[in-house]
């Protein structure tokens, strides 16, 4: 890892451990959006597993969070099952998991396209991304931001993420787009669609 990297994680420890015992209001996009979860969930880039109380609430089975970064899923307190693993290394059979989530990781991806493709491929129902719209102004800003202290990041428009889903596969798509830069995605397989 580069040491502009390494610099970018090491802040983004800081402020993952900041938010550890308080709910950011990005969280609250999620809380709106999501019930009904029964199965198995991984929560892919999840680090310290902000949103495993959020995932049982809301009616997952079983959770396991799938970071990079060792040391942000050691600091969290929450007992949960834990994966390092780069988020495209496929490490799950075929039809194990219901859902996946992606809140806030997204872009930190090195390969995104390709960890939506593998993760399309073996779900069983729906995927739910929560992320920075890069053609909000804020959007931009943030992606900027990010750039210069070194993340590898991949940031895409609501539009252009939705226009790469569909050449991966056959799906359904709802998005709920907020004031913030955030948005919310609902990608379900045709014969799983939830809400739609």
């Amino acid at each position: 890892m580069r040491i502009r990297e390494r610099l970018s994680q090491y802040i983004l420890r800081i402020i993952y451990r900041k938010f550890m015992h308080s709910t950011p209001k990005v969280y609250n996009l999620m809380e709106d959006e999501l019930e009904g979860l029964h199965g198995t969930v991984v929560d892919l880039g999840g680090g310290p597993g902000l949103l495993i109380p959020l995932l049982f609430r809301k009616g997952a089975t079983y959770v396991i969070d799938v970071d990079i970064d060792f040391e942000m899923l050691r600091v969290s307190t929450y007992d949960f099952d834990k994966v390092v693993a780069d988020a495209t290394d496929l490490i799950f059979r075929e039809g194990s998991i219901e859902y996946v989530v992606i809140h806030d990781a997204l872009h930190h991806f090195r390969y995104p396209v390709l960890t939506l493709g593998n993760y399309l491929g073996i779900l069983r129902k729906c995927m739910f991304i929560v992320d920075i719209d890069a053609n909000k102004r804020l959007g931009k800003f943030i992606a900027y931001l990010e750039k210069i202290m070194g993340f590898p990041s991949k940031f895409f428009g609501v539009d252009d993420l939705i226009k790469t889903l569909r050449k991966i596969k056959s799906v359904h798509i709802r998005y709920t787009q907020r004031r913030s830069p955030n948005f919310f995605m609902e990608v379900c397989l045709p014969e799983n669609s939830r809400k739609l």
